[in-house]
């Protein structure tokens, strides 16, 4: 994990920043042991890089919103 300066003055402020650090720690921790039990095989920085590749495209047809997804590739 990377350190570097925070530039938070208040007391909310300084523990938001500290709890969605905490958050993105524990769902990359998450997404580790998940990968790891479902595709050992699979490098964890080749399906991040696929699932940057993945993009919500949001369709209308005949008045009806839709969101819909890129294809996923690689390992995503």
């Amino acid at each position: 994990m990377e350190i570097r300066p925070i530039y938070h003055w208040t007391d909310n402020r300084i523990r938001g920043h500290v709890m969605v650090c905490f958050l993105a720690f524990y769902l990359e921790s998450f997404l580790l042991k998940a990968l790891k039990e479902l595709a050992p095989e699979a490098s964890y920085s080749e399906v991040m890089a696929d699932l940057f590749r993945l993009h919500a495209v949001k369709l209308t047809v005949s008045g009806k919103t839709f969101l819909a997804r890129t294809q996923l590739e690689g390992d995503a």
